[in-house]
This record gives structure tokens, C-alpha cells and sequence, in this order.
């Protein structure tokens, strides 16, 4: 449906001619919806455009039915195999704010010195994302041992509740810088849209 429906817009038949000149790469019969393939050559030559376009329209389409953030790029990232994972050290002066004994999460004891690790509640190869709201200190034995694991409620309830808390100290006068403006945008509409909890869900499927 989607196919006959592109098939017909007006750009379609234009595509065949550049400069006056007609190149006989594809026909278009428009009146039956079908497009015929004289060079298929050149969707080899044009495949990574291609691949571009179908990964577009297979991101709008999971967009009906799933929440899941960041579809775009988990699409087009693990197809390509060059996922990274981003630097958190930025995130570091934030969640001192609202941390500044950096007690971890899971534990709620004062975490030793060198042992300090920034950790996804909601793992990371669900999310594809760094965000501040998903964010928090635990122990290096923690992160590593915690895996992929579905989080339990309780730890949700609490980062919920720490969100909120960090939201208020960076809205704070002296805490207010134009460095931290994005990230306080953020937060706020994790929090307005209830973020942690409905990726939670969408996480444990």
C-alpha cells in the first residue's frame, strides 16, 4: 500500500531525466502502480542510499506499535555493526549534585575510592542512549555483574524519585548554567513523560 502510494506522487516520474536528457534506469507506469527495472546495476552502484530510505520507512512503521526509544538508530546501527557507547564522564558533574557522597544506588553505601562507576538502570543495549534520567553511581563489581538484567520495580520507583530530586537542584539559581541547559530540558520531559517507567515496561516486554 505504501509502495503504490509513493509510486504515485509526482516526483517519481521525474527522476529518469536530468538536464533535459532521459536515462532509461526504471519505467513507471503509473496508471498500473508498477515500476519496471532497466538498470539494476545501479542499485548495486546506490545500494548504501537505498539502505538509507528502507531504514527510514522501517523506523516509521515500528514507531506505530513500539515506544521504544531510538528506533532510527538502532535500525541503522546495528545493521551497519557500529553501535558505540558514548563517554560519561560528562554526566559525572550532575550526578554529584544530587549524589554528592556518591552512595551507590543498588547498595545505598559510600562507594570506595577507584571503585566508582556510572551505570544504565535500564541497560544500555536496550536504550542506544546516554541520557542523564537513565543514569546513576554504583560499584564496578555492581555494573559488571548486573548485566543485561531486567530492573525490579523498586529500583525504578527510586530513580524516578531521584530524578525528581535532581531536576530541583539543577533548576536552583546556582546551579543554573547554559552547559547544563540541554540536559535539564531533558530530564524535565523524561519526567513529564514518564519515561523511566514506560521504558521499563517496553524492556520487559
Amino acid at each position: 500500500m505504501r509502495s503504490s502510494t509513493y509510486l504515485n506522487k509526482d516526483v517519481s516520474w521525474r527522476f529518469p531525466q536530468v538536464d533535459g536528457k532521459r536515462f532509461d534506469f526504471y519505467e513507471l507506469d503509473r496508471k498500473k502502480k508498477k515500476l519496471t527495472v532497466r538498470r539494476p546495476d545501479l542499485l548495486k552502484e546506490y545500494n548504501h542510499i537505498l539502505f538509507e530510505l528502507i531504514n527510514f520507512e522501517w523506523t516509521q512503521i515500528l514507531e506505530n506499535f513500539n515506544s521504544s526509544p531510538r528506533i532510527a538508530k538502532k535500525v541503522k546501527g546495528t545493521a551497519e555493526e557500529r553501535v558505540k557507547r558514548g563517554n560519561l564522564a560528562p554526566f559525572k558533574e550532575l550526578l554529584t549534585l544530587e549524589n554528592p557522597e556518591l552512595i551507590s544506588f543498588v547498595t545505598d553505601k559510600a562507594i570506595p575510592s577507584g571503585d566508582l562507576s556510572i551505570d544504565h538502570v535500564i541497560p544500555w543495549s536496550y536504550m542506544y542512549s546516554d541520557d542523564l534520567w537513565n543514569l546513576v553511581y554504583i560499584e564496578k563489581a555492581q555494573n559488571s555483574s548486573k548485566n543485561d538484567r531486567i530492573p525490579d520495580e523498586w529500583v525504578i520507583d527510586k530513580l524516578e524519585q531521584r530524578n525528581i530530586k535532581l531536576l530541583e537542584l539543577m533548576n536552583r539559581p546556582e546551579n543554573l548554567s547554559s552547559k547544563n541547559r540541554q540536559h535539564r530540558a531533558d530530564l524535565q520531559e523524561a519526567i513529564e513523560r514518564n519515561f523511566v517507567r514506560r521504558y521499563w515496561i517496553d524492556y520487559k516486554g
